[in-house]
C-alpha cells in the first residue's frame, strides 16, 4: 500500500464492503494480509487513507495468495471528504471495540502497550493509570485477558517506568487483534464477571523485517521469518532499564528507585495443510523493582522480583463450510518475592488450562460447544504484622504458610440465529462440573441485535456469571464470585460520524479485604452507567469524546456506602492528525472527579508498643481532589534506502497536575501531613529501525 512516489502509506484500511468486521490496517511498511472466506468470493475489497481516492477491488479479479502492490491517488480537491472508520459487522451480536496495531502505537496513554491504550475507550473506568483492565465500575480483577482463547491471570507485570506496574505482558507486534468487549462477555470464554479482552497473535506473516528499538530505559530486538509459504517464527527480547529515565524524570519521580526488566517471547505458527493448523506462544520474564511508598502512615520501600513463564498452545482443525474443532493449552508458572517494611511474601503460582471445543454452522444457525479444565496452585509464605495498622520493622509480626489449590471443569453451550443480518439473538449457558465440595453454579446469557440500517443498530444483553478470584497476599482463598448485567445500546455510523450511547447496570457479589479494619469481608456492589461516545473525521484528522457517568455503591452487611469509584462524570477527549508524510501528532485529554476514601477522625494510642492505632469514619465519606490530565504524542517515519527510522516523542500530563490519590497522615492520624500522587509529567522518547 503506497502512494505514487512509493511512500508506504501507514494505517490505510482495507476491509469487505459487505462485511466491514473481515479487514485489516497496513503496518509500517504498507503491508497487510487479508484472509477472505470463499463465501465472502463475491464480494468487494475496499481500500481507504485519509487526503487519498478510495480504492475498489472485486475480488473476483485477485489471484489468492497473490502479492498485490496497490497505490492510492491522492486528492487534488480540498472538498470535505468522507473517512471510513473501522466498524463492527452486521452479524456480530455483541458490542465490542477493536484495537488495530496503530491504535495501540499512536496513542499518547498507551505509551505503546496493548492494555493502557484501552484507557482512552469510553468503557474503561480505570482510576489507576495502570495497565488493568477496568471496564464499566469493575475492578481489574473482575475482567479476564484472553490470549488466543487461553486465560492470562495478573497480565501486568510490576516493574516498568513508573515503578509500580503499570504494563502488560505483550508486545504489540505479535498482536493481529486486540477485541474489548465492555460487558456480557460471550459465554465461550470463562472466568469473568465484568469485562473482556481477547487477544489474538498473528496468524500470517505480512513481511519479514529485523527491529531493533532503543529509548530512555529500554533496548530490544524483533524479528519474523518465513518457515514455508505457510509457516513462520517470531522472535523478540528486551532489556528495561532505569538510570537514564530517572535522570530525566527523576524529578518528578522521587519515590523510584530503580527498576529493570529481561524478557523474551516467540510465536511459532506451522500450517500442516489448508485445514490442520498449530501455533504456540512462549515467555519468559524477569523484572525486579525498588520504590518507596506508604501504607498507613508508615513510609518503607517496596521490593520485588518475579520471574514468569507462560505457554500458549492451539490446534485447529477446519471443516470448509460446516466449522472446525480446536484444543488449547496454557501453562503458567510465576515466583514472586516482596518486601515492604515487617511485611514479607514468597509465593509460588503454578496454572495449568485445557480446552476442547468445536463450532458447527447450519444455514441460520451456528453452535459453539465445548469443555474447559483448569488448575491453579499457589504455595506462599507471608509475614504479616501482628496489628494490621503497625507495619514498621521494629513491630511484632507472624508467619503464614499457604498451600491452596483450585480445580475448575466446566462445559459451555452457545447458540446463535440470525435472520438475513437483521435480527441476531444468542444464547449461552456455562456450568460448572462440581471437584472437591465446590459450590455447584451456571452462568447464563441472552444477547440480542437489531440492524435498522447498515448504518444503525441496537442492542440488548444481560446474563449472570460466575468467576474464581485467584488468591493475593490479603485475599489468600479461591473466592466465587458472581455478577448479574444488562446493558442497552445504540450505535450509528454514517459517514464520517459516530453517535453511541449506551447504558448499563452490574451488580457483583464478591469478597475484598478492607484495609480499615484488616478483615476479609463479604461485598454487594450496585453499579450502573451511562456513557455516550461522540467521534468525527475530516481532511486529515480524527476528533474524538466521550462523557460517563457512573453510579456505584457498596454493601457491607445491611449498611450501604459509595464505592471509591463513584463519579458523576468522567470525561475524555482525543485529537489525532495523521499526515501523508509519515508524521502524526496525537492529543489525550481525561477528567474525572478525585476517588472517595475512608477517612481517619481520630486516633488511640497504644502505650505497650507506642503506636497510634486509626479510628476510622465513614466508609468512603471522604474524596480527593478533582483528577486533570493531557498527553501528547508525536510520531515521525523515516525511509533511508530499504531503512525504516520510526522516532517517537511522549509526554504525559503535560500542565504537571499533582492530581491525589490517597492521603498520608501524620504519626498521630490527627492532620493530613501531605498527600500520595499520580503520576507526575514524564518525557519518553526513542527510536526504532527496521531492516
Amino acid at each position: 500500500m503506497k502512494d505514487k512516489a512509493g511512500i508506504p502509506l501507514i494505517g490505510s484500511t482495507i476491509h469487505l464492503k459487505n462485511d466491514a468486521s473481515i479487514g485489516v490496517t497496513a503496518n509500517m511498511n504498507g503491508f497487510f494480509c487479508l484472509e477472505i472466506p470463499h463465501s465472502m468470493i463475491n464480494d468487494t475489497l475496499m481500500v481507504h487513507f485519509f487526503g487519498y481516492l478510495s480504492e475498489i477491488l472485486p475480488i473476483k479479479n485477485l489471484d489468492e495468495g497473490e502479492i498485490k502492490s496497490i497505490i492510492l491517488k491522492e486528492k487534488l480537491n480540498l472538498l470535505p471528504e468522507i473517512a471510513v472508520y473501522s466498524k463492527k459487522s452486521l452479524a456480530e451480536e455483541f458490542s465490542v471495540q477493536r484495537l488495530e496495531k496503530l491504535d495501540i502505537y499512536l496513542s499518547p496513554i498507551s505509551s505503546g502497550d496493548p492494555l493502557r491504550a484501552i484507557a482512552i475507550l469510553p468503557a474503561s473506568t480505570n482510576v489507576s493509570e495502570t495497565a488493568n483492565i477496568e471496564l464499566r465500575g469493575s475492578s481489574g480483577d473482575k475482567s479476564c485477558v484472553l490470549l488466543n482463547g487461553v486465560p492470562i491471570n495478573n497480565p501486568v507485570r510490576n516493574s516498568q517506568i513508573n515503578g509500580m506496574g503499570n504494563f502488560s505482558l505483550f508486545n504489540p507486534e505479535m498482536i493481529k487483534t486486540q477485541t474489548v468487549y465492555s460487558g456480557n462477555p460471550p459465554l465461550i470464554y470463562g472466568n469473568t464477571i465484568a469485562g473482556l479482552v481477547e487477544i489474538e497473535t498473528n496468524n500470517k506473516l505480512e513481511s519479514e523485517n529485523v527491529s531493533f528499538s532503543t529509548s530512555l530505559a529500554n533496548i530490544g530486538v524483533f524479528a519474523d521469518r518465513k518457515l514455508s509459504n505457510k509457516s513462520f517464527l517470531q522472535l523478540y527480547g528486551n532489556y528495561q532499564f532505569s538510570q537514564p529515565y530517572l535522570y530525566i524524570n527523576g524529578r518528578n519521580f522521587d519515590y523510584l528507585n530503580k527498576f529493570s526488566t529481561k524478557d523474551i517471547g516467540g510465536n511459532l505458527n506451522i500450517r500442516f495443510t489448508d485445514r490442520l493448523s498449530l501455533n504456540t506462544y512462549n515467555y519468559f520474564i524477569s523484572e525486579n523493582y525498588n520504590a518507596d511508598g506508604y501504607m498507613y502512615n508508615q513510609q518503607g520501600k517496596h521490593e520485588a522480583q518475579k520471574q514468569r513463564w507462560f505457554q500458549v498452545l492451539n490446534l485447529e482443525y477446519k471443516i470448509p463450510g460446516v466449522g472446525f474443532i480446536r484444543f488449547d493449552n496454557g501453562i503458567d508458572v510465576a515466583k514472586t518475592d516482596y518486601k515492604f517494611s515487617i511485611i514479607e511474601n514468597h509465593q509460588n503460582d503454578f496454572y495449568l488450562y485445557n480446552s476442547l471445543n468445536t463450532k458447527y454452522f447450519y444455514r441460520n444457525f451456528s453452535l459453539h460447544a465445548g469443555i474447559s479444565f483448569g488448575i491453579s496452585t499457589v504455595k506462599a509464605n507471608s509475614v504479616f504484622p501482628e496489628y494490621y495498622f503497625a507495619i514498621g520493622s521494629d513491630f511484632p509480626s507472624y508467619e503464614k504458610n499457604t498451600d491452596l489449590n483450585n480445580k475448575n471443569l466446566e462445559s459451555f453451550l452457545y447458540l446463535k440465529y440470525s435472520l438475513n443480518n437483521k435480527l441476531i439473538t444468542s444464547l449461552g449457558f456455562r456450568k460448572n462440573l462440581t471437584i472437591d465440595n465446590q459450590k455447584d453454579y451456571c452462568s447464563y446469557q441472552i444477547s440480542t441485535k437489531f440492524n435498522i440500517s447498515d448504518q444503525q443498530a441496537v442492542m440488548f444483553a444481560g446474563g449472570n456469571y460466575n468467576k474464581y478470584h485467584l488468591p493475593s497476599y490479603n485475599l489468600t482463598d479461591f473466592h466465587l464470585q458472581n455478577a448479574k448485567q444488562l446493558s442497552f445500546e445504540y450505535n450509528l455510523d454514517i459517514n464520517s460520524f459516530q453517535i453511541k450511547p449506551a447504558v448499563y447496570y452490574k451488580k457483583e457479589k464478591t469478597f475484598d479485604w478492607l484495609s480499615e479494619s484488616d478483615e476479609i469481608n463479604a461485598l454487594k456492589r450496585n453499579i450502573w452507567g451511562i456513557e455516550l461516545f461522540l467521534g468525527k473525521s475530516f481532511n486529515s484528522f480524527l476528533v474524538s469524546g466521550a462523557y460517563t457517568h457512573l453510579n456505584s455503591h457498596v454493601s457491607i452487611g445491611n449498611l450501604k456506602y459509595k464505592s471509591k469509584n463513584d463519579m458523576n462524570y468522567i470525561i475524555k477527549f482525543s485529537a489525532k492528525y495523521l499526515n501523508k508524510n509519515l508524521w502524526s501528532i496525537n492529543l489525550n485529554y481525561l477528567t474525572r472527579p478525585g476517588l472517595h476514601y475512608t477517612p481517619v477522625e481520630s486516633s488511640l494510642y497504644l502505650d505497650y508498643f507506642d503506636r497510634h492505632r486509626p479510628i476510622y469514619g465513614t466508609v468512603n465519606d471522604a474524596k480527593n481532589g478533582n483528577y486533570n490530565s493531557i498527553d501528547i504524542s508525536v510520531n515521525k517515519v523515516f525511509y533511508i534506502r530499504n531503512e525504516r527510522l520510526t522516532v517517537f516523542v511522549t509526554m504525559s500530563n503535560i500542565y504537571n497536575n499533582k492530581n491525589q490519590d490517597f492521603p498520608i497522615y501524620s504519626e498521630d492520624y490527627s492532620t493530613i501531613s501531605d498527600y500520595w500522587y499520580y503520576q507526575k509529567r514524564q518525557l519518553y522518547f526513542g527510536m526504532q529501525i527496521t531492516i
